[in-house]
């Protein structure tokens, strides 16, 4: 249980960073929003850099994958 309210709090975090980029970029319309979430691009976030575009609302790519392995009890890139 403990892993899965990590994962969910990560995402929650992210989200409160792209809601803030959205809101600073933006005139505070539901249109200006979505626009400005639409040219975030490269938000560094805690699951890996986050961009959007009108063709793609993900967020997240390949390069927010990573293999890891745990050396001393630390996570670390896989080699």
């Amino acid at each position: 249980m403990p892993t899965q309210v990590v994962y969910f709090a990560t995402f929650g975090y992210d989200v409160g960073l792209i809601t803030a980029e959205a809101v600073k970029n933006s005139d505070g319309t539901r249109e200006g929003l979505r626009n400005a979430l639409e040219k975030i691009k490269d938000l560094p976030g805690v699951n890996g850099p986050i961009t959007f575009s009108p063709q793609d609302h993900t967020g997240q790519n390949f390069r927010s994958i990573a293999i890891g392995r745990l050396s001393n009890g630390i996570s670390v890139p896989a080699d």
